[in-house]
């Protein structure tokens, strides 16, 4: 299976990806109370199709979700204090 990081960067990178799409189509306000809920998403559902991918059916897809989940939410700590580092807003 690949490495919890790189499931952190790419769930990153694809957010950022979705967030540009959101606010065109939805409005900051409505992107802002939505990112959230897309990166844990995002982050579950990567990690469930790295678990079928590389898994060899040796992982409970069940257990890479809520996996997944866990990842999502490093992935939005390690972006959010990187930008309260930066004093990006």
């Amino acid at each position: 299976m690949l490495d919890e990081i790189v499931i952190i960067g790419v769930t990153m990178i694809v957010a950022q990806l979705i967030k540009v799409w959101m606010r065109r189509r939805l409005g900051e306000a409505l992107c802002h109370q939505l990112a959230p809920l897309v990166v844990l998403v995002l982050a579950g559902g990567l990690n469930v199709l790295n678990a079928w991918v590389f898994g060899m059916g040796m992982v409970p897809l069940l257990h890479s979700l809520a996996e997944g989940v866990k990842l999502g939410a490093m992935a939005g700590g390690v972006y959010s204090m990187g930008k309260a580092s930066l004093g990006i807003d």
